[in-house]
């Protein structure tokens, strides 16, 4: 038996409030049809600018 992969994706961020939602929803929408896959998402903020909390929730 193959094991399942386990992933980390590392996701920078900077001044991408209106990107990250469409990035969450693209990468969880390949992440749900994996379900034994184990994985993590880290999200670094760089630089200036914010990121709401607001942005992440709904995939927390």
């Amino acid at each position: 038996m193959i094991p399942s992969p386990q992933l980390t994706f590392i996701i920078p961020v900077h001044n991408e409030e209106f990107n990250i939602r469409g990035v969450f929803r693209d990468l969880y929408a390949v992440l749900e049809k994996h379900p034994k896959w184990k994985w993590e998402v880290i999200v670094i903020k760089g630089g200036g600018g914010t990121i709401p909390a607001k942005s992440c929730s709904n995939y927390t």
